[in-house]
Protein backbone atom coordinates (compact mmCIF):
# COMPACT_ATOMS: atom_id res chain seq x y z
CA UNK A 1 0.00 0.00 0.00
CA UNK A 2 1.17 3.41 -0.85
CA UNK A 3 0.77 6.31 1.44
CA UNK A 4 -1.24 9.04 -0.24
CA UNK A 5 -0.06 12.50 0.47
CA UNK A 6 -2.42 14.99 2.13
CA UNK A 7 -2.10 17.38 -0.81
CA UNK A 8 -3.39 14.81 -3.24
CA UNK A 9 -6.36 13.93 -1.03
CA UNK A 10 -7.26 17.58 -0.48
CA UNK A 11 -7.00 18.34 -4.19
CA UNK A 12 -9.20 15.38 -5.02
CA UNK A 13 -11.81 16.52 -2.49
CA UNK A 14 -11.70 20.09 -3.81
CA UNK A 15 -12.06 18.90 -7.43
CA UNK A 16 -15.01 16.69 -6.47
CA UNK A 17 -16.68 19.60 -4.65
CA UNK A 18 -16.09 21.89 -7.63
CA UNK A 19 -17.63 19.33 -10.00
CA UNK A 20 -20.67 19.02 -7.73
CA UNK A 21 -20.92 22.83 -7.54
CA UNK A 22 -20.69 23.08 -11.33
CA UNK A 23 -23.48 20.53 -11.78
CA UNK A 24 -25.67 22.38 -9.26
CA UNK A 25 -25.05 25.69 -11.05
CA UNK A 26 -25.94 24.13 -14.41
CA UNK A 27 -29.22 22.77 -12.97
CA UNK A 28 -30.03 26.19 -11.47
CA UNK A 29 -29.26 27.89 -14.81
CA UNK A 30 -31.58 25.50 -16.65
CA UNK A 31 -34.37 26.19 -14.15
CA UNK A 32 -33.82 29.94 -14.49
CA UNK A 33 -34.04 29.72 -18.29
CA UNK A 34 -37.25 27.69 -17.96
CA UNK A 35 -38.68 30.27 -15.58
CA UNK A 36 -37.69 33.12 -17.92
CA UNK A 37 -39.45 31.39 -20.82
CA UNK A 38 -42.65 31.12 -18.76
CA UNK A 39 -42.26 34.74 -17.68
CA UNK A 40 -41.83 35.85 -21.29
CA UNK A 41 -44.99 33.98 -22.28
CA UNK A 42 -46.88 35.60 -19.41
CA UNK A 43 -45.64 39.06 -20.35
CA UNK A 44 -46.61 38.51 -23.99
CA UNK A 45 -50.09 37.42 -22.89
CA UNK A 46 -50.43 40.53 -20.72
CA UNK A 47 -49.30 42.72 -23.63
CA UNK A 48 -51.91 41.16 -25.94
CA UNK A 49 -54.66 41.67 -23.39
CA UNK A 50 -53.58 45.26 -22.73
CA UNK A 51 -53.70 45.99 -26.48
CA UNK A 52 -57.25 44.64 -26.60
CA UNK A 53 -58.20 46.79 -23.62
CA UNK A 54 -56.50 49.77 -25.23
CA UNK A 55 -58.63 49.29 -28.35
CA UNK A 56 -61.74 49.05 -26.17
CA UNK A 57 -60.83 52.25 -24.35
CA UNK A 58 -60.21 53.99 -27.68
CA UNK A 59 -63.70 53.00 -28.81
CA UNK A 60 -65.20 54.23 -25.55
CA UNK A 61 -63.20 57.46 -25.81
CA UNK A 62 -64.48 58.04 -29.34
CA UNK A 63 -68.06 57.39 -28.25
CA UNK A 64 -67.80 59.80 -25.33
CA UNK A 65 -66.29 62.45 -27.60
CA UNK A 66 -69.19 62.04 -30.05
CA UNK A 67 -71.73 62.26 -27.21
CA UNK A 68 -69.99 65.34 -25.81
CA UNK A 69 -70.00 67.04 -29.23
CA UNK A 70 -73.67 66.23 -29.75
CA UNK A 71 -74.62 67.52 -26.30
CA UNK A 72 -72.58 70.69 -26.88
CA UNK A 73 -74.48 71.30 -30.12
CA UNK A 74 -77.84 70.73 -28.42
CA UNK A 75 -76.91 73.07 -25.59
CA UNK A 76 -75.70 75.75 -28.02
CA UNK A 77 -78.98 75.49 -29.99
CA UNK A 78 -81.02 75.78 -26.78
CA UNK A 79 -78.88 78.67 -25.51
CA UNK A 80 -79.20 80.40 -28.90
CA UNK A 81 -82.98 79.98 -28.75
CA UNK A 82 -83.12 81.50 -25.28
CA UNK A 83 -80.87 84.33 -26.41
CA UNK A 84 -83.16 85.04 -29.36
CA UNK A 85 -86.22 85.00 -27.08
CA UNK A 86 -84.59 87.36 -24.62
CA UNK A 87 -83.56 89.71 -27.43
CA UNK A 88 -87.11 89.72 -28.82
CA UNK A 89 -88.57 90.52 -25.39
CA UNK A 90 -86.04 93.31 -24.78
CA UNK A 91 -86.73 94.79 -28.23
CA UNK A 92 -90.49 94.73 -27.55
CA UNK A 93 -90.03 96.42 -24.17
CA UNK A 94 -87.80 99.10 -25.70
CA UNK A 95 -90.35 99.69 -28.44
CA UNK A 96 -93.15 99.94 -25.87
CA UNK A 97 -91.21 102.47 -23.80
Amino acid sequence: MEIVEANTVLLTVIYALLIILLVILIVIAIKIFSMLKKLTNTIDDINNKSRKLDNLFNIIDGATDAIANASDKVISVIAGGFTNLIQKFTKKRKEED
